[in-house]
């Protein structure tokens, strides 16, 4: 199965104006069509058609700084993706509450409402939005905030690209600082030790999961052609520290286990110090954007129970997936 959808044709507009051109086309003509920002989402029709018109955010790249409602902010196009914000911002001194993975692209994951690093303390993504510009489907290009369109405002945290195409986004951003993080990878002989990690960091009374400053973002897969079993984890901790953040030490103390090893790329070594851009760059290349793949989610209540529990479902459900011979 993949994501890779062929659509009749491929609309790249440059502004608000541009939107508005086709959009009024599109509608006229009751024309179906898809719109793209990132394309990270691999299941097919999620940012693609292979019967109608693909509008591509591509070139929609203003970035900028800027004030709204007496907040600094950073004024965003769609086109790119959050690996470019990060690091523009790093250059001024700045970050903001965006995707964890480098390729992910701006526009799908705003308007779901989007998981990050600084989750515990400043909410997802949408919540660190202060205004939108948003084009209609009858040509209409609006500024969406808490006082302009306060409805659609409201509508836009989670609702997806259900209610027009955004253009522009301004996200709060905030001083950026030095963080203790690394990416841990495992073998097959690694995952047993991996999920005993993960199942003290979501102890609900001495866990890490209780700590709002420490993410964790485990990874667990299985190679349908080899069967063999690996995985890579994401450890952040948002504070400058001066020694091992004791909720998420077990997975520092296990990584100096058998099946344990460091990415080349790792920044775990002793007390390590980045920001959160520099992670994200280290985090691409465990995300292969070619690979044919699917995903679902879901959410449980975080308990070690809970998680020993999802590992043993997902290898007994495994095992009756058919060999993948040719990737």
């Amino acid at each position: 199965m993949a994501a890779v959808l062929s659509p009749f044709c491929i609309f790249t507009p440059e502004n608000a104006q541009d939107v508005a051109g086709g959009l009024e086309i599109l509608v006229q003509t009751n024309s179906h069509f898809a719109v793209r920002s990132g394309g990270h989402t691999p299941i097919p029709g999620a940012s693609g058609t292979s019967d109608g018109v693909l509008v591509a955010s591509n070139k929609l790249r203003n970035i900028e700084l800027s004030t709204f409602a007496g907040r600094q902010v950073v004024k965003v196009g769609p086109g790119f993706r959050w690996i470019e914000v990060y690091e523009w911002l790093a250059n001024q001194g700045l970050t903001t509450v965006g995707g964890r993975y480098a390729t992910v692209g701006i526009g799908g994951f705003s308007t779901g409402g989007g998981l990050s690093y600084y989750r515990s303390v400043s909410g997802w993504a949408a919540d660190n939005i202060l205004n939108y510009e948003l084009v209609t489907a009858q040509g209409n290009t609006l500024q969406v905030n808490d006082n302009s369109n306060s409805n659609l405002f409201w509508a836009l945290k989670g609702g997806s690209g259900n209610f027009g195409f955004i253009t522009s986004f301004d996200f709060a951003v905030f001083p950026l600082i030095s963080i203790f993080g690394g990416n841990l990878l495992t073998n097959a002989s690694g995952t047993d030790a991996l999920i005993k990690a993960c199942a003290s960091y979501a102890d609900p009374i001495h866990g890490g999961v209780t700590d709002p400053l420490s993410a964790v973002n485990p990874t667990i897969q299985l190679a349908l052609d080899t069967r063999q079993w690996s995985s890579f984890t994401n450890v952040f901790y948002n504070a400058s520290v001066g020694s091992i953040p004791a909720t998420v030490r077990e997975f520092h103390k296990r990584s100096n286990e058998r099946g344990f090893h460091r990415d080349r790329t790792s920044i775990f070594r002793g007390v390590c110090k980045r920001n959160c851009c520099v992670l994200e760059r280290y985090v691409a290349v465990r995300w292969r954007m070619w690979h044919r793949r699917l995903f679902r989610a879901t959410s449980i209540k975080m308990t070690s129970q809970a998680v020993e529990l999802a590992q043993q479902v997902f290898e007994n459900e495994s095992a009756k997936l058919k060999n993948v011979t040719d990737g």
